[in-house]
């Protein structure tokens, strides 16, 4: 009686010892498999919008070469990206722009801004008055 005592307690710490080193050791192997957080996957439509806020072609051809030549995508996939890229990306610029122009609190430097913005020939003088009174009629309510 007093073997099959000792055998079943050793069988049952055993059984635990193995239970509770297994487990952690197997969970710290998936983890270790997984990338980290800011390697994970985007989805498609995450990817093509921070592709939007690109504005320099230049760098959004040397993104799609290097999709490319790692093999991410295909030079099919490129061309795509491309033609959406060259055809939204302007409105993008626009949106994001408008934006920022409606949080200056400003007027003077808005001002400021606006005439660097035509001096530079970015803008004409027809399309930063017509700025200025869009924001001074969101700004006096």
């Amino acid at each position: 009686m007093k073997k099959k005592t000792i055998i079943i307690v050793c069988a049952v710490l055993l059984a635990a010892v193995l239970a509770l080193g297994v487990v952690p050791v197997a969970a710290a192997d998936i983890a270790a498999n997984q990338p980290p957080a800011s390697m994970q996957q985007i989805s498609k439509g995450q990817m093509l919008a921070r592709l939007l806020l690109v504005q320099d072609e230049a760098r959004i051809d040397a993104l799609l070469a290097q999709g490319v030549a790692s093999g991410r995508i295909t030079a099919d996939q490129a061309a795509k990206i491309k033609d959406f890229w060259t055809a939204n990306h302007g409105k993008v610029a626009k949106e994001i722009a408008l934006r920022r122009i409606i949080r200056v609190q400003d007027g003077a430097k808005l001002d400021a801004f606006l005439a660097k913005a035509v001096s530079n020939g970015k803008i004409t003088a027809e399309q930063a008055a017509r700025i200025k009174a869009v924001w001074s009629d969101i700004h006096s309510k």
